[in-house]
């Protein structure tokens, strides 16, 4: 009886410690950084913090670049001087901690309506 009870207890804490490690797991699964895709129009930039506000059906979004950030305009490099309040842009970050951390901005055409 008393290897019985050994034998189940053994078994619970096995399927414990194995429960505990696919937690661990998901949890740093989940702190990983993602990648998003932000489209709409630049409504406000300041470059001394270098942000970007880019708003899409009246949301806004900060996005923060830096050295790294490719600026693109049809598909090819262009310059950061280029990219006004107005503009319409998509945008390719990085999230981590909140923060939207660009890899890439780029130019949209700009339909007539």
């Amino acid at each position: 009886m008393k290897k019985a009870s050994l034998v189940v207890l053994a078994l619970a804490l096995v399927a414990s410690l194995a429960a505990q490690e696919t937690a661990d797991k998901a949890k740093k699964a989940s702190k990983k950084d993602m990648t998003i895709q932000w489209t709409g129009r630049i409504v406000n930039q300041n470059e001394e913090k270098m942000t970007m506000d880019i708003t899409r059906h009246n949301i806004p979004r900060t996005v923060m670049y830096n050295e790294s950030t490719q600026w693109m305009e049809n598909g090819k490099p262009t310059d950061r001087s280029n990219f006004k309040d107005g503009s319409r842009v998509t945008v390719v970050a990085t999230e981590k901690d909140g923060q939207f951390i660009a890899n890439k901005i780029e130019l949209r055409k700009t339909t007539k309506r």
